[in-house]
């Protein structure tokens, strides 16, 4: 009897169902829904998330495009730059020559060969000294000129070969006094080769300084109507000078330099004579790759 009505009373504690949406199951908490995003960026991927990321991606790629577009131009800066202000060398001169640069190298005419012409200054050939007296022969009023051939190996460094003949005339000279011997004259002959060295190059000036070595060639010559007469005698020679080059475009240029033809005399002349020449010139440059 007790057990009958206890199932009675539970019968009549159930819920009364009168349509079928009453019959659902309870809601399970961690059922998955597609509306659901409480598990933060652990929650599946939907539609509206998908589009999100595609823009976010795309906003991405742009701001990389820029920032490579912005590194590009500051690099297409740097290496104008560099080719403005870099040192110029051998291997890198096709990259670093300034703007207006006309100076051979050794891609750019190597090469070159010119002429000059000049004034000699007075050297004295023969010295006699008694107490404070001085009497020498020396040469005066002299003229020269020559060819030239040279090699650059690169902006800075080169080599020149000359082959250059003066000719002066012969004065006594004691104290202030200096009187011409007619009939005579001095003549050298000199073939020489020297290192150049350029420590400035600019788009135009190419100021230098050179020394070397060579053999002269000194003549004492007298004429007179038929008769003519000479004194040889072949001299070592240091040829030490400076100058500069100012080129007018890539192959052409003029040159002016003061050079000492130092010559070692023998055989009663100076042990030591400077023959100072001033000379001018033109050069054309060639052989470039």
């Amino acid at each position: 009897m007790l057990l009958f009505l206890t199932c009675g009373n539970a019968r009549a504690q159930q819920p009364k169902i009168e349509t079928l949406d009453q019959l659902s199951p309870t809601p399970n908490p961690y059922a998955y829904s597609p509306h659901e995003t409480t598990l933060g960026p652990y929650a599946p991927k939907t539609e509206t998330n998908a589009h999100e990321s595609h823009e976010k991606l795309l906003t991405a790629q742009e701001e990389m495009l820029a920032a490579q577009k912005k590194f590009l131009e500051t690099q297409k800066s740097f290496l104008a730059m560099q080719d403005t202000y870099a040192p110029k060398t051998a291997a890198n001169h096709s990259s670093t020559v300034a703007p207006g640069y006309c100076a051979p190298s050794v891609d750019r005419n190597p090469y070159y060969i010119g002429v000059f012409g000049g004034a000699m200054f007075d050297a004295d050939l023969v010295t006699v000294r008694e107490g404070s007296s001085k009497v020498s022969i020396a040469s005066k009023n002299g003229t020269t000129g020559g060819l030239t051939i040279g090699y650059n190996f690169d902006e800075f460094w080169g080599v020149e070969s000359r082959v250059h003949f003066s000719s002066s005339d012969v004065y006594v000279c004691a104290d202030n006094t200096s009187v011409k011997l007619p009939g005579f004259s001095h003549e050298l002959t000199v073939v020489d080769a020297s290192v150049i060295f350029s420590p400035i190059n600019t788009a135009k000036w190419q100021p230098y300084v050179k020394c070397g070595l060579g053999i002269a060639q000194q003549k004492l010559c007298f004429t007179y109507r038929s008769h003519h007469t000479e004194d040889t005698l072949t001299v070592v020679t240091l040829p030490v000078g400076v100058g500069t080059r100012f080129w007018l475009n890539e192959r052409m240029a003029i040159h002016a330099d003061v050079t000492d033809n130092i010559v070692f005399g023998t055989d009663g002349a100076d042990k030591v004579q400077n023959h100072v020449a001033l000379t001018v010139g033109v050069v054309w440059a060639f052989g470039g790759r």
